[in-house]
């Protein structure tokens, strides 16, 4: 009796060993993927809440959709659809290392492309 279980024993202690180290780290690149997921929504929605407050600043009107983006501006006295936003920083170069100083935001519309420059912070 004891042959017999020795291994059955082996076989499902090496079972757990080799499980161990295929689980570890499948479960760590989750958690990761998560992490990050999680990094983008927080950044999205920053940019979102900062064109949004510069084009308040800058007296242009827009409205948002349900996600907070800016998809509509008027600028010229008629409303554009925005198509793509891209928020540029500017940097000062500086004895302790690189400073930014700005924004550049760039507003690319079905007509036009809009150029905002902005000296607030992204918060």
């Amino acid at each position: 009796m004891k042959v017999k279980l020795l291994p059955f024993i082996s076989f499902i202690i090496f079972s757990f060993f080799i499980g161990g180290f295929i689980s570890a780290p499948h479960a760590n690149a989750q958690g990761q993927a998560r992490a990050m997921k999680e990094r983008a929504d927080t950044v999205s929605k920053r940019k979102n809440r900062f064109v949004a407050m510069v084009l308040k600043q800058s007296g242009i009107r827009y409205t948002i959709d349900r996600y907070g983006i800016v998809n509509r501006i008027n600028f010229t006295g008629d409303w554009r659809k925005v198509m793509r936003i891209d928020v540029v920083p500017m940097v000062r170069k500086g004895p302790g290392g690189d400073e930014v100083i700005g924004h550049e935001i760039f507003l690319f519309t079905d007509k036009e492309t809009v150029h905002l420059l902005s000296y607030l912070k992204v918060r």
